[in-house]
């Protein structure tokens, strides 16, 4: 048994996703790119080398005018105006587009690109070429004071205006205890709220999946979800706060079926 202390303390990285277009590519073959069940629907032109189907997807994504005049996008404002596509811009080089993150330490969820093909065989292969990860994230060992991330057995403490808002895949340990501390403030977050701040239902995991036997809030937290999933837990909670999340959820939020 050890103490884990959450901090925010690891080097934001930007999200980056590659798309490396191949193959033979036809006028009217198009490319279905999907972020959070939204879709970006771009339709080649009539110039189809590989260097400018990458173009012409680069541009449909940050909502430019196209260089292939007789190409399309649906819907016609490009990713630029689907806020999940916004978050991240593309560039080009050669036939391989780059979907990097505006901000830095902030994950995004890309769905391949599905190719209709009306000439043959043409693909685009999508790739998270480098994750997001950064002082946010449970899973960055940087964030933890005392150099590891938790296991079995283990007292986590958050005692700060620390967030925790990816990385929130811990449903296979079960600690000892998970407590926040009277250190804590009405900036103390663990999990994401169900609206995203950017105007859309969130679709990235908004609850932190973790066991633990107990869970004591003892300071002022702004929000604190936490899936338990079928492990039992002592909830003792000795203060409230102003809720991060939408309006009618409360700060503290444990879902669970035991």
């Amino acid at each position: 048994m050890a103490i884990r202390t959450f901090i925010n303390n690891a080097a934001d990285v930007k999200d980056a996703w590659t798309v490396t277009i191949a193959l033979t590519w036809g006028a009217a073959d198009t490319i279905t790119m999907t972020i959070n069940g939204k879709t970006l629907v771009v339709t080649i032109g009539t110039l189809t080398t590989t260097a400018q189907v990458a173009t012409t997807l680069s541009q449909a994504w940050n909502g430019t005018a196209f260089t292939d005049t007789t190409a399309s996008c649906v819907p016609q404002g490009g990713g630029a105006s689907i806020p999940e596509f916004n978050e991240l811009a593309a560039t080009v080089s050669g036939s391989v587009v780059t979907l990097l993150a505006k901000t830095a330490g902030v994950p995004s969820i890309l769905t391949t690109g599905d190719v209709g093909s009306t000439a043959g065989s043409g693909t685009a292969t999508v790739a998270n070429s480098v994750a997001a990860t950064g002082k946010y994230f449970g899973n960055n060992v940087a964030n933890w004071l005392e150099g590891a991330t938790p296991v079995d057995g283990d007292d986590i403490v958050i005692d700060g205006p620390y967030k925790w808002k990816y990385g929130m895949a811990f449903s296979t340990i079960q600690p000892a205890s998970f407590t926040f501390g009277l250190r804590c403030t009405a900036a103390t977050q663990v999990g994401l709220p169900w609206t995203n701040s950017n105007g859309y239902n969130e679709y990235r995991t908004a609850e932190l999946a973790i066991g633990p036997l107990l869970l004591a809030v003892r300071g002022p937290i702004g929000l604190c979800k936490i899936n338990l999933g079928t492990d039992p837990c002592v909830a003792s909670i000795y203060t409230g706060g102003t809720s991060l999340d939408d309006a009618g959820y409360k700060t503290v939020q444990i879902r669970g079926t035991t």
